[in-house]
């Protein structure tokens, strides 16, 4: 059964409000993935990087504390169509999410100290998209 258009627009405007430290990233057109790493010390933020197009891998200069990271995580999570929980039981999720197109895998604890995940945008250029 499909969502009415209120509840899409609800979904969509938390999903926003949760992605909002990598906004900016998600709009790029020349980012292909997001990376956020476990923090080197427990309880400090954690460095996100991307991976740009034909650069390579860099410092976003985006930190995530783990409040932050957790809450995207989730938001990435309600927006796929994954149908397990994701939750210290189920701590590992890789699924698609259509809400922007992209493929995500991100654990959160007890599987990894602190979340951390990967996202890979798909990216069209012309008519082929780029996975």
């Amino acid at each position: 059964m499909f969502a009415d258009p209120e509840t899409l627009r609800r979904e969509r405007e938390a999903f926003d409000y949760h992605a909002e430290p990598i906004a900016h990233l998600l709009r790029a057109d020349d980012i292909t993935d997001i990376m956020l790493n476990a923090p080197e010390k427990r309880g400090d933020p954690g460095p996100v990087w991307v991976d740009r197009a034909g650069e390579g891998l860099e410092f976003s200069g985006v930190l995530l504390d783990a409040g932050e990271a957790e809450k995207l995580a989730r938001a990435f999570a309600a927006q796929s169509s994954y149908d397990s929980p994701f939750n210290d039981a189920s701590p590992n999720i890789s699924c698609q999410v259509a809400l922007g197109q992209y493929r995500f895998e991100g654990t959160i604890p007890p599987a990894s100290p602190a979340p951390t995940f990967t996202i890979r945008k798909y990216i069209r250029r012309g008519d082929i998209v780029l996975q």
